[in-house]
């Protein structure tokens, strides 16, 4: 049975819904219902229109740019990945991390 969005994979909404993370990587993130507008007293709305969210772009902007989304810390929720031991009934291997590496960099040249 095909449903709606089947193709889409990751969509804005995912990285949005994300209110808290962990550098361990592999999806260590908490989600939440994301906010599609958060008013300026701080209400947050979870429904609102296309209309109402043209109506007020800054309302908007305030609740789907976080600060959490523009650290390094939110793209190693996701970018930081191993094998786990049960997958290769083996031995914990890491696979690729970005989020390490780029600490790393920017250390060396820091220091």
């Amino acid at each position: 049975m095909e449903r709606p969005f089947d193709d889409e994979g990751v969509t804005c909404s995912v990285c949005h819904s994300i209110e808290s993370v962990e550098t361990r990587g592999i999806g260590s993130y908490t989600l939440a219902p994301p906010a599609i507008l958060v008013r300026a007293d701080g209400t947050r709305v979870r429904d609102a229109s296309d209309r109402e969210i043209r109506g007020d772009l800054d309302a908007h902007r305030r609740a789907v740019m976080r600060p959490l989304l523009k650290t390094p810390e939110f793209c190693a929720a996701c970018h930081k990945a191993a094998v786990v031991t049960e997958l290769n009934r083996r031995k914990w291997l890491r696979s690729f991390s970005v989020y390490d590496e780029g600490r790393r960099r920017t250390r060396a040249s820091s220091g």
